[in-house]
């Protein structure tokens, strides 16, 4: 008889008679996440508040439930985590303040690029996410967890940054210093969040090392991204005939 992965209640019809959970609840893998992704972004289910509580007091358990498939009370982690960039994006649009440039830009393509930074959140962080579980997985990879494990892992992580720096990001939000001093806690956030997250089968400085790894390979990464990018746009640029600025 099959048991509910949330509540471990034995189950004879498709929901639990405990907790109400579909029997058809699976733990986290490669195939669920090309399901559950696209069902995040378009889909704001309930359990916000739960989520909210329980990323905040215990993240790293958090997301393990949610791999071990005890989901019947949180919100998509997907979902919640860009809940949580667009209520910080809007509040920070709602707040008057003085525009505060960090690079002078001469040219128009890069005012553009600047804009499309700071104007598209939601989509930076959709972008990151498999990016970031592609380096972690690749640096933990003896752990033999799945790719998809590792996105949860990460999307909780990013989720934990963003309640606890979401009252500083509104006061501070447009300063340069305080840009680099959350980028700063969001690598170290990396490091000490995988050092919980294997505190069983790792010694500390193994995590700590294999973290930092991770963030090596994260900026490898985005380096080859960026310099793939760069060479569309140059290539865009001479075919359609546009001066480069």
């Amino acid at each position: 008889m099959p048991k509910c992965l949330n509540c471990n209640a034995k189950v004879e019809s498709n929901y639990c008679p405990e907790c109400g959970q579909s029997i058809k609840t699976r733990k986290v893998d490669n195939k669920t996440i090309f399901v559950d992704v696209p069902f995040s972004i378009i889909n704001i289910d309930t359990g916000f508040g739960y989520t909210l509580m329980q990323v905040l007091k215990r993240p790293v358990q958090t997301a393990k439930d949610y791999i071990d498939g005890k989901k019947m009370n949180h919100f998509r982690p997907v979902s919640f985590l860009l809940v949580l960039t667009s209520l910080s994006y809007l509040i920070n649009k709602l707040i008057p303040r003085e525009e505060v440039k960090m690079v002078h830009l001469d040219s128009q393509k890069g005012e553009k690029i600047t804009k499309f930074l700071t104007e598209t959140p939601q989509l930076i962080v959709l972008m990151s996410l498999p990016v970031l579980a592609l380096s972690m997985y690749t640096a933990f990879r003896k752990r033999k967890e799945s790719f998809a494990a590792h996105f949860y892992y990460i999307t909780y992580m990013q989720s934990f940054i963003a309640i606890i720096t979401f009252i500083p990001n509104l006061i501070f939000g447009n300063n340069m210093y305080y840009a680099a001093a959350t980028l700063l806690l969001g690598v170290i956030a990396n490091i000490v969040y995988y050092v919980f997250v294997y505190k069983d089968d790792y010694k500390i400085h193994t995590s700590i090392l294999r973290g930092i790894l991770a963030q090596i390979y994260t900026l490898l990464i985005f380096l080859v991204l960026f310099a793939i990018v760069i060479m569309i746009a140059t290539v865009y640029m001479k075919i359609s005939g546009v001066e480069q600025l």
